[in-house]
């Protein structure tokens, strides 16, 4: 949430020890919307390549997330293991080319992107929309992928502010003109780990609070998300879809 810049976008990350976080409270309640997302929507939210080396990473993200997993077909792997966590799981591996691409994942809870449209992607190509991610970040990205090794876990956090509570938003809904007490800010703890082959295993916990909720309990956060709301550059507040209501948002958050 700084609130000055350039760069506006980092990568943030820190060594973690683990790859995934325990179960929160939310938990219970985001299985539920996974395994009902798994029934009636599975192939919007799993996605993989074919090929023996897709194979093989799965393998190896399914060994550092959940041995309990039983052998199968790669699309079966990945629904046991989103059925079973909380977070969303995906893979990036080298399929010839030299660069690291999306090649299969687990993704319930897209904030704002479907997971069709990014399978088989680099990680500039996935974020190329992104104003400022050539300059500021996709060389950082690029070389912090590459070295990454199989035990060492690295994490950071997203954020995102949307108009709906919608865990499931894979594309941005129409606006309605909701007032900024109903609006939600988005956190997303992100890890990282390499696996054995050279692939990468990448793993998102969402949770989120209503805006009001975040003003009452955290006022140093909300603070300084107004902050970063008043001094964001206009294509980025575009991009993530709140520049029209910015300053509205802000002022409910903070003085």
């Amino acid at each position: 949430l700084r609130a000055d810049g350039p760069p506006w976008l980092s990568m943030g990350t820190a060594r973690h020890e683990a790859f995934l976080l325990p179960p929160g409270p939310d938990t219970p309640a985001q299985l539920e919307l996974r395994l009902r997302l798994l029934a009636e929507r599975q192939d919007d939210v799993v996605a993989a390549l074919p090929g023996a080396a897709v194979d093989e990473a799965v393998r190896g993200l399914a060994a550092v997330v959940d041995e309990r997993v039983a052998a199968g077909d790669t699309t079966s792997v990945l629904a046991e293991l989103g059925s079973r966590h909380s977070d969303d799981l995906c893979v990036l591996a080298d399929l010839g080319d030299g660069s690291l691409r999306l090649v299969a994942a687990i993704v319930c809870f897209p904030s704002h992107w479907r997971l069709a449209d990014k399978v088989g992607r680099s990680a500039a190509e996935i974020h190329a929309p992104v104003p400022r991610y050539d300059t500021e970040l996709a060389t950082r990205v690029d070389g912090f992928l590459g070295r990454l090794r199989p035990g060492v876990v690295a994490a950071r956090c997203n954020w995102a502010l949307h108009e709906r509570p919608d865990l499931f938003a894979p594309q941005p809904p129409a606006p309605e003109g909701r007032p900024p007490s109903q609006w939600w800010l988005r956190s997303e703890r992100q890890a990282l780990t390499g696996l054995v082959g050279g692939a990468v295993a990448f793993s998102i916990r969402t949770r989120q609070i209503g805006l009001g909720d975040l003003r009452a309990a955290r006022p140093d956060v909300a603070g300084a998300l107004a902050d970063r709301l008043r001094a964001e550059p206009a294509a980025l507040a575009h991009y993530r879809g709140y520049d029209e209501v910015r300053q509205d948002l802000a002022r409910f958050l903070g003085p």
